[in-house]
């Protein structure tokens, strides 16, 4: 989709050497940011996924087409405007998915890093000189890592 594709070029640039490092071992997942439900199932698949990817070896389903592990999936969380998902209440629901992770203990194996729109301003010059500021996020993101592998 489009949202994955801005998402993935915002990633790449701001991340080129993790991008590079786990491009071709990253799942890529889009998500409606409008439905919280959605955004909480998503994730818990994913690192359902991560932690456990000899389940889940459906090449048909697999973003990453089945040729490795995954060590990464980037969650996208499709938004139409900033007012469907406001920084406040992405940090309330990145602090809900952090402690989740801390409860199962699941923080050796993998981490959570998330950006928010609101949160990558840039200063952008025009060809006369002007400046503004302009956000280089088009919509949230969380980024889930394995940490290490088990066994």
């Amino acid at each position: 989709t489009e949202a994955l594709a801005a998402v993935v070029d915002w990633f790449s640039l701001n991340f080129a050497r993790v991008h590079r490092a786990l491009g071709g071992r990253q799942r890529r997942v889009v998500v409606s940011a409008a439905e919280p439900e959605q955004v909480y199932r998503a994730f818990w698949a994913e690192a359902a996924r991560l932690r456990e990817p000899s389940r889940y070896l459906d090449a048909a389903n697999d973003e990453t087409g089945g040729t490795s592990s995954p060590m990464s999936s980037l969650l996208v969380l499709k938004t139409a405007s900033d007012d469907d998902l406001p920084g406040g209440d992405f940090k309330k629901m990145l602090s809900s998915l952090t402690l989740g992770l801390a409860m199962m203990q699941l923080t050796t194996e993998m981490r959570i890093s998330a950006f928010h729109p609101v949160d990558t301003y840039q200063m952008l010059v025009d060809e006369t000189g002007g400046r503004s500021w302009s956000k280089t996020l088009p919509h949230p993101m969380m980024h889930l890592v394995v940490s290490k592998k088990s066994g």
